[in-house]
């Protein structure tokens, strides 16, 4: 079964912009997808780790801090959905304010999420399909549009990782 450990839920229709960092060069592409955010006027940004064999208990063992969505492949997605989980997953998810940059961010889900060492070590050892931050951006109903940059020092991390990532537009 889920576990939400921040609160209740609420499905939206996003519009999401990866931008793929390899040592190749970036490549960006736009698509449709489906989000949860707690409400369409918060800013979050989660940490995922999704396609793992192993069992999700193991993977939160190893990087050692409680996610804060938890989905077991073949488990419903929610009680009461037909839906059910396709992959394993686990997400740290936390909220920010207008004020905060995004390099920040960034930097602080990486370090809720176990710390760039020991979340390397546990992709490593787990090997996910997808690894991704994602950063949650309310733009339609905000008077302001975002803005924001990441730093070199910071996509380095990211290619650490081997993390796409993502800006959800809700």
């Amino acid at each position: 079964m889920t576990q939400r450990t921040d609160g209740v839920a609420a499905r939206s229709t996003s519009i999401a912009i990866e931008v793929v960092v390899t040592g190749y060069g970036t490549v960006s592409r736009a698509r449709k997808r489906s989000h949860y955010s707690n409400m369409s006027r918060t800013r979050t940004i989660t940490f995922s780790l999704r396609g793992f064999e192993r069992p999700v208990e193991g993977v939160i063992a190893s990087i050692g801090t409680q996610p804060t969505l938890i989905g077991r492949r073949g488990e419903p997605i929610k009680a009461g959905v037909k839906g059910i989980w396709k992959k394993n997953v686990i997400q740290y998810t936390i909220i920010f304010t207008n004020s905060e940059r995004w390099d920040d961010v960034i930097q602080k889900v990486i370090e809720f999420a176990g710390g760039l060492d020991n979340l390397t070590n546990a992709i490593a050892l787990h090997r996910p399909e997808f690894v991704q931050i994602d950063l949650a951006l309310p733009v339609r109903t905000s008077a302001e549009q975002e803005n924001g940059s990441v730093s070199a020092s910071v996509l380095s991390k990211l290619c650490q990782l081997n993390a796409i990532l993502s800006f959800s537009f809700v």
